[in-house]
């Protein structure tokens, strides 16, 4: 083999270890990636756990001021999903099927809750001139509430399960033990708020 020919070789390997080494780096920025918005997202519904929490409270204390026929002092808040709403479309090719599902589950969720709040918020200030909007708070504020307790639930199971979440583990009888929560739950605000003055639904936690 002639020089040129073995300088030609030589650029030739130069050439193709590059590429392999590109290639080789540009998967390791990818798993780098999908682990940082993976691990970002575990976060941010591990936040959205905190949020519901405070925000239980506000729906339970507005529900007794609603059973008593009057509007709440304080207004459930929207819930932030900055990371999903930012690169889910990123990541979700990468994540398992149970992954996506459940993910998915979790905000849409959060978003039907947050499109509730806006709702619940225009009826409370129509409820001022018109009190039978009370009425439809109360519907309100009742499927907010079951839907907080299912949330919660569904971020626990997650965040305990992390990458190796399978979704088929989750029973049929969580959801009616959530059923049986909420409703007795709610029964009891009913019964308590009946036995409370406005100025002690005042002074609960919320």
């Amino acid at each position: 083999m002639v020089a040129h020919e073995k300088y030609q070789l030589s650029a030739l390997i130069g050439v193709v270890l590059g590429w392999v080494l590109s290639q080789f780096t540009d998967i390791l920025k990818t798993k780098r990636r999908v682990r940082s918005l993976r691990k970002a997202l575990l976060t941010e519904i591990g936040d959205l756990y905190r949020w519901i929490e405070r925000l239980i409270l506000i729906q339970r204390k507005g529900m007794m001021f609603c059973y008593k026929g009057f509007a709440p002092e304080s207004m459930p808040f929207q819930l932030p999903i900055h990371v999903y709403s930012q690169y889910y479309a990123e990541i979700s090719p990468k994540l398992t099927y149970s992954e996506r599902i459940s993910f998915g589950s979790i905000y849409g969720l959060i978003s039907l809750m947050n499109s509730q709040h806006n709702r619940l918020e225009s009826i409370i200030h129509e409820s001022i001139k018109d009190k039978s909007k009370i009425i439809e708070a109360i519907a309100i504020f009742e499927a907010g509430y079951y839907n907080s307790l299912t949330a919660m639930h569904q971020i626990k199971f997650h965040v305990e399960h992390g990458k190796n979440i399978d979704i088929s583990k989750i029973e049929d009888n969580d959801c009616a033990y959530i059923d049986k929560k909420a409703t007795e739950s709610i029964n009891k605000l009913r019964i308590d708020s009946q036995n409370s003055t406005i100025e002690q639904i005042r002074n609960i936690k919320g």
